[in-house]
C-alpha cells in the first residue's frame, strides 16, 4: 500500500502544475483568436469599435485593424490612400451613423471594396 499511496501523492503534486499549464493554454488561445488582426467583422462589429463612428469621426485603433485586415483579405495594400478610400466605402456601405451599421448589418466590412 506504500507503494500506491506514494504514487498518488507525487501524482497529486504534479496537479497543480498540470492545472497551471492547461489554464495558461486556455488563455493564450483565447486571447489568439480574440486579437486576431487578420480578422474582418461584420458591418455591426465595425460601427460598435466605436462609438462616434461616421464620416467626420476618427477610426479606433480597432477599426483600423479591420480595415487593414479588409483590404489585405480583398488583395489590396493597407497604405495610407487605400485606409482612407476604404473608410468611405465602409461607412457607405455599412450606412454607418453615431456607431450603429443601418444597412448590412451581418456582411462583412470587404464587400464594401
Amino acid at each position: 500500500m506504500l507503494h500506491g499511496t506514494s504514487g498518488v501523492a507525487h501524482a497529486t503534486q504534479r496537479l497543480p502544475f498540470r492545472i497551471a499549464g492547461l489554464a495558461l493554454t486556455g488563455i493564450l488561445v483565447a486571447s489568439l483568436s480574440a486579437c486576431s488582426s487578420d480578422s474582418v467583422p461584420t458591418c455591426s462589429e465595425y460601427a460598435r469599435m466605436s462609438p462616434d463612428t461616421g464620416f467626420f469621426a476618427p477610426l479606433s485603433s480597432d477599426q483600423e485593424d479591420a480595415l487593414a485586415a479588409s483590404l489585405r483579405s480583398a488583395g489590396y495594400d493597407d497604405g495610407a490612400f487605400n485606409m482612407a478610400i476604404a473608410t468611405g466605402e465602409v461607412l457607405s456601405y455599412c450606412n454607418i451613423v453615431s456607431g450603429v451599421a443601418n444597412a448590412n448589418q451581418d456582411q462583412l466590412i470587404s464587400n464594401a471594396h
